[in-house]
């Protein structure tokens, strides 16, 4: 092959030269997408609301387009939501018959017995607990026990009398409270409170006020709740209207 003549030479050197120089400043250049806003409604049962505004704002810090509006609600009301499209997404320990036809097990969750730090009660069994929050069982020790529990509709409620209650009636004397930081705080600071509430509301401060009683031995544990030893363990469901799409379901992926 002939040898290139010395203008071509430079030519072709000063075109390498610019692919080389052009090639190295694009490649510095990030590539930039614009990503549309999106907000999702994000609803949650009132038991798992600490979860759920935590979830809400790790996603929002890695996903800076997206803003997540948490609202706390009844089991019972989430379910309304759900059914009327007024929310996208829900985080609920209970769905009502028909609320949401599409839902996934996301976690678990536990309902813990806690009493006041001077009542002397370590574990109770299950039998005893059922006779303690019927009414039928009103002293410990000599000491006549204050019954805290949740308020008609509550979904730590239904839980908690599907295992312990078994379909009757609590004890008429019974101290109802509206929500998972209403009893804690009453059981705190009434001497002989006996109460339960979700272990997601129980933070470290709470737990040198209150005592967490076991319950057959087991207390709840990770992982005793996992594994089923602990009798009050319950699922928590991720739960939407419909399929998730787009955004929410990036959102439920990430869950």
């Amino acid at each position: 092959q002939a040898p290139a003549r010395p203008g071509l030479r430079a030519g072709l050197a000063l075109g390498l030269l610019w692919l080389a120089v052009g090639g190295t400043g694009c490649a510095s250049q990030p590539l930039t997408v614009t990503r549309e806003p999106a907000a999702i409604r994000l609803i949650s049962s009132e038991a798992v609301t600490p979860l759920a505004q935590a979830l809400a704002s790790a996603y929002a810090e890695s996903h800076t387009w997206v803003s997540i509006e948490v609202t706390s609600a009844s089991a019972a009301f989430v379910g309304e939501e759900l059914q009327a499209e007024r929310a996208d997404l829900a985080l609920t320990d209970w769905i009502p018959e028909g609320a949401s036809p599409w839902s996934t097990p996301f976690t678990h969750d536990a309902i813990a017995i806690i009493a006041h730090r001077d009542l002397p009660i370590e574990s109770v069994d299950l039998g005893r607990l059922h006779e303690i929050f019927r009414g039928h069982v009103q002293e410990w020790e000599g000491r006549l026990l204050v019954v805290v529990i949740r308020e008609d509709g509550s979904a730590t409620r239904i839980s908690f009398d599907q295992v312990v209650i078994r379909d009757r009636e609590p004890a008429l004397m019974a101290v109802v409270m509206p929500s998972s930081r209403a009893v804690i705080d009453f059981v705190a600071s009434t001497p002989n409170a006996l109460g339960y509430t979700s272990v997601l509301h129980l933070t470290q401060a709470d737990l040198e006020r209150v005592r967490i009683v076991s319950v057959g031995g087991v207390a709840p544990s990770r992982e005793a709740v996992a594994d089923g030893r602990y009798l009050l363990g319950r699922q928590v469901y991720l739960a939407a209207p419909t399929d998730p799409a787009g955004p929410l379901r990036d959102f439920a992926q990430w869950l």
